[in-house]
């Protein structure tokens, strides 16, 4: 007796549907601006919308991104290039959002150059990423940008987190000949959560005189989260402190 075995119509046709030759894309990078722009933000970790799952031994790797400084000249690819380490946090599993989180951080200001490289990225069918969306996988994602300050605004430093170095704001003087001197700066801080310890504390220094009024305003722009707690401390030159009554979110 012979067997023959003919396959179906129906198995060839999921066979074909389930083949998956389309390479990932990157979407959108926050908050980066459009290839080329500027922002003013205290930025200190990038979020990615990418098209589809990606490998998570990929995405997980430091060695996938690349985000440089041009430093002094303005130039890339030089010796006073500054060179800021990404990785992902929390670490990727699968879905189509990366966050990838920047040591040291916030950004200054500066020109930017973040790359994705297409060599270790690749969907979950092995299609390398596809960096400047042409259809072809096997390029680099590239997004160039600049971080950059109105005059009366600075971005924190890397390294405010003790009162020694503070980062100075810069006073100026809103209206004119008011006596009234404003300054404003830009930061990132984590908020105490569940009553644990300051993981980011920021400090801040400006120069005034016996007398003068401080007003301090503080402006969280992500969603406060049950937990967080916010106050302010004043601390003058010769040691003596103001303290602010402690904000706790519920």
């Amino acid at each position: 007796m012979t067997l023959t075995v003919i396959p179906s119509l129906e198995s060839l046709e999921q066979r074909l549907l389930l083949s998956d030759t389309t390479p990932p894309t990157i979407v959108d990078v926050l908050p980066l601006p459009a290839e080329g722009g500027s922002v003013t933000a205290a930025i200190d970790a990038l979020t990615l919308t990418v098209s589809e799952d990606l490998q998570p031994a990929g995405v997980n790797s430091p060695a996938s991104w690349e985000l440089r400084g041009a430093g002094a000249d303005t130039l890339f690819d030089t010796t006073d290039d500054v060179i800021y380490g990404l990785s992902a946090d929390p670490a990727y599993a699968s879905g189509t959002e990366v966050r990838l989180a920047l040591s040291p951080m916030p950004l200054q200001e500066d020109s930017y150059r973040f790359t994705a490289f297409a060599s270790a990225l690749a969907d979950i069918e092995g299609n390398p990423l596809d960096g400047d969306g042409n259809g072809v996988g096997g390029d680099d994602y590239v997004r160039t940008f600049t971080v950059t300050t109105p005059a009366g605004t600075v971005i924190e430093s890397t390294y405010n987190d003790v009162i020694a170095y503070a980062t100075p704001l810069d006073m100026l003087e809103d209206p004119a000949a008011s006596g009234n001197f404003q300054g404003l700066g830009l930061g990132t801080v984590n908020p105490v959560s569940g009553g644990g310890p300051w993981t980011d504390p920021d400090f801040w220094r400006f120069d005034a005189l016996a007398g003068d009024r401080v007003a301090v305003t503080l402006a969280d722009r992500r969603a406060a989260r049950p937990g967080d707690c916010y106050y302010v401390r004043v601390t003058q030159a010769d040691g003596h402190m103001a303290w602010a009554s402690p904000i706790f979110i519920t």
